[in-house]
């Protein structure tokens, strides 16, 4: 069927690779579906194809048609469903899922319904604190290229608010796109330094440091983020940026070498974000109950969300902490946990003093006059 075929061209091409691999999943998963129900997978002749999509949607949920072949929580049930119907939707067909006015059919969306409270609550990636980073840079820095290349990266991560695959070798966890050598800048005052050419005492002088956004999800190609030097003898990205750029500049890197590369037995090869967790969750196992944290709770993920803490508070703006992380909405504030003992501190204190106040009284009542 076309969709079939639209979809295969998506991920030979590499277009939304990772979103094209899974609406092809699910598709597959429609039709051998569909095939076991005895029914054409486009639907034609269907006067009703909310109950088979229903059926469809339970048989993911319980796992049978799920990827993992384990049970499934609503929002991937709503995913696969939502994969077939944009794939009907990309040759023209109409979405199966929806009403006459345009509208999820409201059985679909009591279904949904009844999944969410029947699933347990959802899982937030936790932030890291700094004392783990600096934990981290300890015990890794002064080892061989791989251990000092993930504690620059955990860093570089935690300042710069960057996803796995923007920063390291993602892996399954998202479409890998790093930032490579020639995407840095480095700046002494206002004179500007490739890092494709800058020197190594330019690089050890530089105050500011930027990154130049390419396809990296949700930047703005040609637009750039940047920082100045922290002040912090370690955790500085203006040194570790620099640490990156003058490891592979000493190792002959091409332009277009990650900044999470790492040359090992005569070839490159990137650091990928499990190396990173494994990093973290070794601290957290000696360190974590100073910071309240366990090392399942984290990932190299959670750097992201650490930098975002750490900005909150600092009582940096949520629209600044969007913007420096790339948030299109307010999903950011998943992140931040209120869980963290700074934000709530002096939150009872601000409550009993600004707690007692006079209402302004409202219109009698007709029983009042």
């Amino acid at each position: 069927m076309a969709v079939y075929r639209t979809c295969r061209r998506q991920v030979a091409a590499g277009v939304h690779r990772s979103r094209a691999r899974s609406d092809l999943t699910a598709w597959r998963q429609w039709s051998r579906f569909c095939g076991w129900l005895g029914v054409p997978t486009d639907l034609a002749g269907i006067t009703d194809p909310v109950p088979i999509l229903q059926l469809f949607a339970e048989r993911v949920r319980s796992g049978v048609l799920a990827a993992g072949g384990g049970r499934v929580t609503k929002g991937t049930v709503e995913g696969y469903l939502r994969a077939v119907a944009q794939i009907y939707a990309s040759v023209g067909a109409q979405d199966p899922r929806l009403d006459a006015v345009g509208k999820l059919d409201f059985r679909l969306k009591r279904q949904f319904a009844a999944y969410r409270k029947e699933d347990p609550p959802s899982w937030r990636v936790r932030p890291i604190p700094l004392q783990l980073l600096h934990h981290v840079y300890e015990h890794l820095h002064g080892g061989d290229a791989r251990h000092a290349a993930v504690a620059d990266l955990a860093y570089i991560a935690f300042f710069f608010l960057l996803r796995p695959g923007e920063y390291c070798d993602g892996g399954s966890e998202s479409d890998s796109t790093p930032f490579r050598l020639r995407d840095v800048t480095f700046y002494i005052g206002s004179r500007r330094f490739s890092a494709l050419t800058a020197t190594a005492q330019q690089i050890r002088d530089a105050t500011y440091v930027s990154l130049f956004f390419t396809t990296q999800k949700n930047g703005i190609k040609g637009e750039a983020i940047g920082h100045g030097k922290s002040g912090h003898p370690t955790a500085c990205p203006v040194q570790r940026i620099g640490a990156r750029v003058r490891y592979l500049q000493s190792r002959g890197a091409r332009p277009d070498a990650p900044l999470s590369s790492i040359y090992f037995q005569g070839k490159w090869r990137s650091i990928k974000s499990t190396e990173i967790t494994s990093a973290l969750r070794a601290s957290a196992t000696s360190i974590g109950d100073t910071v309240g944290l366990r090392p399942k709770e984290i990932s190299a993920r959670s750097l992201r969300a650490g930098g975002a803490m750490a900005l909150l508070l600092g009582k940096v703006d949520t629209d600044t902490i969007k913007l420096v992380g790339r948030w299109r909405s307010d999903a950011m504030l998943v992140y931040l946990h209120v869980s963290a003992r700074p934000i709530m501190q002096q939150h009872a204190s601000t409550m009993v003093q600004h707690g007692a106040y006079a209402l302004i009284p409202g219109p009698p009542t007709a029983d009042q006059e």
